[in-house]
């Protein structure tokens, strides 16, 4: 992946490991837990942890993008095949719907990560789009267009997230297969010598198939995309870490 070898990673990385390592009890803590241990921490600490904790939490973001895809790539074949189209329907619609969350968080995450990089001091649950990139500190600024360029790719995703999380419903998956109309499956049963109904399942199970083969390609080409955009966040960020990050003394 591209920004797991970012120098904003890598240089946070390396900052924090200078005194975590000697601090077992914070070395794992998740962003949430700062608070807690914030005495504990100077406040250069407590800004390079953070900043790195919201950086590998977006590596890690892809990496579920990326494992989502490598799931709904996967067949079960130990199926009777009257019931095997209806799985691999199933399993695609679960699994792109996982993937629409979690493609959806990219933006989440880098408005956390935009903000302890800033350090804004915006709680976490009030850390949303208009309060970050309107910030007088953050406005006019290459990590603003960096956050809209991450919205404008993000937002195709929006009614689908809403959809699952809101009214309880599907995520709708892009098709691309054919429509095939009772005439070509009577004429596709005569050539092949089967019956209509075992024409009709084989069909269906072919174009689940074909939906699921499609559906990986479109989300590497849309990770790659998203990825792309979160470099060039990274990018924006890394000069300002290194000056704040300089601001402050233990």
């Amino acid at each position: 992946m591209v920004i797991e070898e970012h120098a904003l990673l890598k240089e946070a990385e390396s900052d924090v490991v200078i005194w975590a390592r000697h601090r077992s009890n914070v070395l794992w803590i998740v962003p949430e837990d700062i608070e807690r241990i914030s005495q504990e921490l100077s406040p250069r600490q407590r800004y390079e942890y953070t900043t790195l904790c919201w950086c590998e939490t977006l590596v890690l973001t892809f990496g579920r993008l990326r494992s989502i895809r490598d799931m709904m790539g996967r067949h079960l074949h130990k199926r009777k095949r009257e019931d095997r189209s209806t799985l691999l329907e199933d399993w695609a619609a679960y699994n792109y719907g996982l993937y629409t969350l979690v493609y959806q968080s990219v933006l989440d995450i880098g408005l956390l990560l935009a903000n302890e990089a800033f350090d804004l001091g915006i709680p976490y649950r009030t850390c949303f789009f208009d309060t970050v990139v309107k910030n007088r500190r953050v406005k006019g600024t290459h990590t603003e267009r960096a956050l809209k360029e991450i919205q404008s790719v993000s937002k195709k995703h929006r009614q689908g997230k809403n959809l699952l999380l809101h009214r309880g419903q599907p995520v709708p998956i892009p098709r691309m297969r054919p429509v095939l109309g009772e005439e070509a499956i009577g004429r596709l049963a005569v050539e092949t010598g089967m019956e209509t109904e075992r024409v009709k399942l084989l069909l269906r199970e072919f174009l689940a198939r074909s939906d699921v083969k499609q559906l990986t390609l479109l989300i590497d080409k849309e990770c790659a995309e998203l990825e792309a955009r979160v470099d060039r966040l990274f990018n924006a960020l890394l000069p300002h870490y290194r000056t704040m990050r300089g601001l402050y003394t233990d």
